[in-house]
């Protein structure tokens, strides 16, 4: 077996375990966070499957592992849009404000209150 093969097969378990064990939080720097680390995952599989050295069974599986993740992108883009058309985001513009306001007295765990401080 190839050191391609062994790296490609270590990168689709880190995969698999990034679409099946990971829990959505409702943290946007969270989910951008993920998204990033999961768009570089898809990345260097893609470069992996591209060897000529990778047989078809496990270029067919890298594949099918590639189109998880990119699923698993846009879903964490579409809970992230949905957490804010439905309220539960909160943009605060400078601390001034977000005391005047009185909103942290009221924060929930629903809640998530963005400050760029």
């Amino acid at each position: 077996m190839s050191q391609q093969e062994n790296q490609l097969k270590k990168l689709l378990k880190d995969a698999e375990r990034v679409i099946n064990d990971t829990e959505i939080e409702t943290c946007t720097q969270w989910i951008d966070r993920e998204v990033q680390r999961t768009k570089k995952l898809k990345e260097q599989i893609e470069r992996q499957q591209n060897h000529s050295s990778i047989p078809a069974k496990l270029f067919n599986e890298a594949r099918d592992t590639v189109d998880g993740l990119q699923r698993f992108i846009e879903n964490l883009k579409d809970f992230r849009s949905n957490m804010a058309k439905n309220g539960h985001q909160v943009v605060i513009s400078n601390s001034t404000e977000a005391r005047a306001s009185g909103i942290l007295k009221n924060a929930s765990y629903s809640t998530e209150y963005k400050c760029p401080f």
